[in-house]
Order: structure tokens, then sequence, then C-alpha cells
């Protein structure tokens, strides 16, 4: 997954490398540290929401994902992320506010197709969350988005949701 897109500032490039290998609480560091000399980056805000989630701490990566849209309200890269805080706190409807807010900067993003299929079943919504798998189908081949939605449609033939 590439978060960025060329001409961030160093230590924004260094902060997602070492998300990318794993090591989130080096790059927390390195988010902090850099925001110190430019704490208007929202790059740099979705960078630590980004490391506190992936550390567990997901009621603290909503503040750091808040922070980031009221900087910049249409990266949707922060809207991604603060939806997956928010489904991992079972916090669905909300999270499915968040992906709804990705899909309507990007209809294409399959990623955020699958997130809000994920919180529609949650939410007990199977037929919702069949129609955001077979959207997600159309911009993906995963594997993974075919065989959840069809799990999902099983379920809605047996009559079972």
């Amino acid at each position: 997954m590439d978060l960025l897109k060329g001409g961030e500032a160093a230590w924004i490039r260094k902060g997602f490398d070492l998300l990318m290998m794993k090591k989130p609480g080096e790059a927390l560091d390195i988010f902090a540290r850099g925001l110190e000399k430019d704490p208007k980056d929202p790059t740099g805000w979705l960078g630590r929401g980004i490391a506190l989630s992936r550390l567990g701490d997901d009621r603290k990566a909503l503040e750091f994902f808040d922070y980031a849209l009221g900087l910049s309200p249409g990266m949707a890269r922060v809207w991604f992320g603060k939806g997956l805080s928010l489904a991992r706190l079972s916090r669905h409807e909300q999270a499915l506010s968040c992906f709804g807010k990705v899909l309507s900067l990007d209809p294409t993003d399959a990623r955020a197709w699958f997130r809000k299929g994920l919180s529609c079943e949650a939410l007990g919504r199977h037929r919702d969350a069949f129609d955001c798998y077979d959207q997600a189908v159309r911009f993906s081949d995963s594997r993974e988005i075919r065989e959840r939605r069809d799990a999902v449609l099983g379920l809605i033939r047996q009559g079972t949701c």
C-alpha cells in the first residue's frame, strides 16, 4: 500500500518506511520529531495515527486522525485510517461514515468498500455487506474479498441472517 505520492519531507518518508517495515514504535518517534518542525503537516498526523493504531491504541489514534482532518478534510487516507480505528473499537456506525467519506472521494477504493462491508456485517446488515463486497470485487481481484462476498451470499441464501 503506497501512502505517499512523492514530494513529502524526508521525515515523513522515513516514518512511512518504518511503518512498512513493521516498526510502528520507531515510526511514531520519527513522526513526533518531524511534527515538532512542521506541526501543520496532515500527513505526519496521519502517520502518527497509523503508528498508534498498529501499536493497539486506536483511541489515541483517533485524536491524531481528527487533527489531520482538521488540517486537510479531503484526505481519503485519513478517513480510511479513522474508519479502521473506529471499526477496531466496534464503533461500526461511525466507521461506516468514514468509509463512506473515502468512497465519496474515491468510489474505486476497493479497500474502503471491503472495510465498509465488514462493518455492515458486524452490524448484521448482510445484504448491505454483500453489496459492498460486490463493489470491492469490481475494483480488486483479491481472493479474500471474493471469498467474503460469497460467504455472505451463502448466509443470505440460507436465510440465516
